[in-house]
This record gives C-alpha cells, structure tokens and sequence, in this order.
C-alpha cells in the first residue's frame, strides 16, 4: 500500500491546524485554521478551501508548490482561499489527506485577518465557493447553539458567550461568522452607518482634499476610520499614550473600491486626557499624528 493510500486509511488521532481532508459533502478539500478546545467538544472546527483556482489571489492569500506525497495528489500550485475561512464540523471532514507545509500553516492566521480585495471576476467566482459552504456553515453554528442551550437547560455549566470573548482577543477568529461574502458586505454598512451618526463626537487627526483620518467611539469601542483617494493599504497601527502601545486588530488593511477603511483597538482602549499619538505604515512609509485631548 502506498504512502497516500495509509494517509487515507489512518485519520490523525487529533485535530490539528494545517491538515488537510476532504469533504465528500462539497467535493473539495479543506485546511484546518483554528481548532479551538471549547467548539471542538461540540465537533466544530474551522477551515478553509484548497483549490489550484490560483487565479483567485488578491495577492494577500497563501500559495505553495506540493511536495513529496502531496506533489503526487496535487501536483501543481495551490492556493488557500481565506475567504472561505468559517466554521465546519468534524463530521464532515471525511478523509484525511496530509498537511501543508509548516512555513505556511505560521502564516495562516495572520493572513485571515487581513479583508479581501477582489476584483469583479474573483468575487463570481469566490461566491460559488461561498455557496457550497453555506449550508456546512449553518450546520456548524447550529450545532453550536444546540450544544449551547443544552448546557443551559440541564445548568451544568454556565457557558460564557464565547463570540465575547473572542472579540477581546484579537488573535482568535469568530467561529459563528459565516464565510457569507453578503453578510460582511452587510455588516460593512451597519458600520458606516453608525460612523456618520457619531462622526460629531470623533476626534479628526488629519484632513485634507484628498484624505480624512478620524478615531471614533461606536457602541463602546474605539475604531480608527480613513478615507483616502491616493492610498492603497495600511498596516502596522498603533495608539500610543503615557509610554503604553496599544494595536489595531487588523494587521494590515488594503483600501478597496470603496477607498475607505476602518479597524479598532485591542482592549477598547478609553482615551485618558493628556498627549496622544497615532502611527501607522501607509504605503511603505512610517506616519505619526499627535494630537492632545483636554
């Protein structure tokens, strides 16, 4: 028997980030991003497509040429779609198949964060990837809700709501945000929305014809919002107050068709009276805005 065919046969006794299976359901093939042990109790887990369709790139998705038994199942270039990253469950994993190489699995996370940018041609075909998902996304979130009342009825545990908690810690991703790409659309909206209606109470740090950056506080958290016409992304940001740093959640953030876009701060920082700084990489080049609240 070969190589492949034992990979096949002897799923890993665990769940790991990185491994790759196949999901008969939707005829492709999934890479785990996140195994979190609270969703994992429920068999939910997390993951994205795998596809050769590298045409798909907005030049922020990972790529890598297969080697060794995984050159002899793919054989040419293949790419991680994240933006199919959501939530699936174990049950649907149906066969295993190997791992993609660790130099990329270290930069999976890092990568989900950062908001595509499509063009219309990659957007057509991402929504058909999008449409098979749906239907593994809404199983997993209501499985996560029926583990969830479960818990409650027979007051075993008392369960923290999870979403929460993820929301104060940057470095983990919502496992109930389905992959939708008209449900963030939606989401991005509602955001704007709410901007405009506090934009009298935010502090404007730089503005010119052709720029407008403010910090803004939206339903208790504060966000940085920038609407640029010249600018393509930013990265790097960071509120700096009384010697202490304090990160956006976002990494790097690419302006789209839109030219505007928005992050908020670790912690939900609150703004003490006194000397204040904002940085950022925009573009390549460093960017520092001070500005005193009184």
């Amino acid at each position: 028997m070969s190589n492949i065919f034992e990979t096949f046969f002897n799923r890993p006794q665990e769940y790991k980030t990185g491994q790759i299976w196949h999901c008969s359901e939707i005829s492709e093939d999934i890479v785990l991003t996140d195994i979190d042990v609270y969703y994992l109790k429920m068999g939910v887990a997390r993951g994205m497509i795998i596809s050769r369709a590298t045409h798909l790139n907005d030049g922020k998705d990972l790529t890598f040429k297969p080697k060794g038994e995984l050159r002899k199942l793919y054989g040419l270039e293949r790419i991680l779609l994240r933006i199919t990253d959501g939530p699936i469950l174990t049950d649907d994993l149906s066969f295993y198949k190997g791992e993609i190489p660790r130099s990329v699995n270290a930069k999976v996370k890092e990568t989900i964060r950062i908001r595509p940018d499509l063009n219309q041609i990659q957007e057509e075909f991402s929504a058909k990837f999008l449409e098979k998902l749906q239907p593994l996304r809404k199983k997993a979130i209501l499985r996560c809700e029926q583990y969830e009342n479960e818990m409650n009825k027979l007051n075993i545990l008392v369960v923290l709501n999870v979403l929460q908690e993820l929301k104060k810690k940057a470095d983990r991703i919502q496992y109930r945000a389905a992959a939708a790409d008209e449900s963030e659309k939606k989401r991005f909206v509602e955001f704007w929305d709410k901007e405009r209606d506090a934009r009298d109470q935010s502090i404007i740090l730089f503005q010119d014809d052709k720029n407008i950056l403010r910090l803004t506080e939206i339903d208790g958290r504060l966000y940085m919002t920038f609407k640029s016409d010249i600018y393509k992304k930013i990265s790097d940001v960071r509120l700096i107050q009384i010697k202490s740093a304090i990160k956006a959640v976002d990494s790097e953030i690419v302006f789209g068709k839109e030219k505007r876009i928005f992050t908020s701060f670790e912690d939900s920082p609150r703004l003490k009276k006194g000397e204040c700084e904002l940085q950022m990489i925009i573009d390549g080049k460093e960017h520092k805005y001070g500005f005193n609240l009184k």
